[in-house]
């Protein structure tokens, strides 16, 4: 699983549903979720996970769509597959990884 350390700078909630901004090294990334746990505050750190398959990769920024979590990152290294290629990613001080299908990779030209 993907690890990013972070800090909480922001938590708007209504009603049961929340969107927290956390900051790691001046990029912000957003969080929506229900039922936010009462120990979250601003200035909380914490570690920001997420499953490889849930990583998506793109060549350029993604300006006119609803994803707002966006890293700038650089390729380490590509692994293959028959059906699916492991990408491990740098993104600042922390190893990512994506897991894409062949045919995103090929389509990508990475």
């Amino acid at each position: 699983m993907n690890q990013i350390h972070a800090r909480v700078v922001d938590i708007q909630i209504h009603e049961n549903i929340s969107v927290v901004t956390f900051v790691s090294d001046n990029t912000y990334l957003k969080m929506m979720g229900l039922e936010l746990d009462r120990k979250l505050k601003i200035s909380s750190d914490v570690i920001l996970r997420v499953k490889a398959s849930s990583l998506a990769l793109s060549l350029s920024p993604l300006d006119q769509r609803s994803i707002s979590n966006q890293l700038a990152c650089e390729i380490d290294s590509i692994e293959e597959g028959v059906l699916l290629c492991s990408i491990k990613l740098r993104f600042l001080k922390f190893d990512l990884q994506s897991i894409i299908t062949m045919d995103s990779f090929k389509r990508l030209r990475l």
